[in-house]
């Protein structure tokens, strides 16, 4: 059985930190998010508490019956504060002045103008980071076609490559094309793949590229077998001290998670969950994937109510 009271008494801080980075539709193992952004905003969590006691209050006490519900109602009320945060990765190599500055000319609507301008840039390598950034902020403000365009200008910069195409996956994963957000993904693993020097970093991609393909697949509720086998070769060979060893666990409690049809199937995601959790309390994806692992504990729970009540009056 589930420990309500357990999950009860996390302090709102570390729940709160919990859906800062994860964006309401069940984040894949997004390796950028999960590395270097630890420091948390106290003005940001004392405006986000509010939504996320509104919506544990409401799984809790079966007030919100909607699994989609929970993610289209917390990734409204978080998409404004986003934008701080989510600009952090895509601004790597830049300055923060520069930064700022393609997020007040973005947001500014001068999209356009700051697209002609980049393009008078004449190092490749400048001209793809500021691409990059452009990317990041359009992301952050829910802008789709800028976001895009400029995704597209640093792909053609940058090439096609296994880091790229991971990238790309995210971005059109971020605005609800999990088919796009799949074939990109797959295209980076093929990539990786074909590559003929297998070095620790490039064996630390190509896992990370396949955590996000089952993420993907998950959340689509396709190829369940390849998604199993993806996480299943993740933990077997990234144990604990790894960099990526409690992403890996959260992804294999997520893929656990979306293709239950049981208790017994949820409650082998939660055993993942809750090894992430001893590693980490604050851990901020598998916070918001506990909540799901109980509202759809709940569903499964009625469904099973309703088949009985059936079976009895038959």
């Amino acid at each position: 059985m589930f420990d309500l009271g357990a999950l009860l008494g996390k302090t709102v801080e570390a729940f709160v930190t919990g859906l800062i980075l994860f964006v309401g539709v069940g984040g894949p193992a997004i390796y950028f998010f999960r590395r270097d952004i630890r420091e948390k905003s106290d003005n940001l969590i004392e405006r986000l508490a509010g939504i996320f006691e509104s919506k544990l209050h409401d799984i809790v006490h079966g007030t919100l019956t909607s699994l989609e519900g929970i993610r289209s109602d917390i990734r409204a009320g978080m998409d404004k504060w986003l934008g701080p945060i989510n600009t952090e990765y895509f601004a790597q190599g830049g300055s923060k002045q520069d930064a700022e500055y393609v997020k007040n000319e973005i947001r500014g609507g001068r999209a356009e103008e700051l697209f002609k301008e980049t393009e008078q840039i004449s190092d490749p390598k400048k001209r793809a980071a500021r691409y990059k950034e452009i990317v990041g902020v359009c992301v952050a403000i829910s802008d789709k076609f800028n976001a895009i365009q400029a995704l597209s200008r640093y792909q053609h910069l940058a090439g096609k490559t296994a880091t790229s195409r991971q990238l790309a996956g995210y971005v059109y994963w971020w605005f609800g094309d999990v088919d796009t957000a799949i074939v990109e993904t797959e295209a980076a693993l093929e990539l990786v793949n074909s590559e003929t020097t297998k070095g620790t970093a490039k064996i630390d991609e190509l896992r990370e590229i396949r955590n996000n393909l089952a993420f993907y697949y998950a959340e689509k509720g396709v190829r369940k077998d390849i998604a199993f086998s993806f996480v299943e070769d993740t933990l077997r060979n990234v144990s604990e001290g790894h960099k990526d060893y409690v992403s890996a666990l959260d992804t294999a409690g997520y893929v656990y998670l979306r293709f239950a049809s049981s208790e017994t199937e949820i409650e082998k995601a939660v055993h993942y969950f809750d090894k992430v959790l001893k590693i980490d309390p604050k851990s901020k994806e598998t916070t918001q994937h506990l909540m799901e692992a109980y509202a759809k504990r709940k569903e499964i729970l009625e469904l099973g109510n309703d088949e009985e009540d059936n079976n009895d009056k038959n």
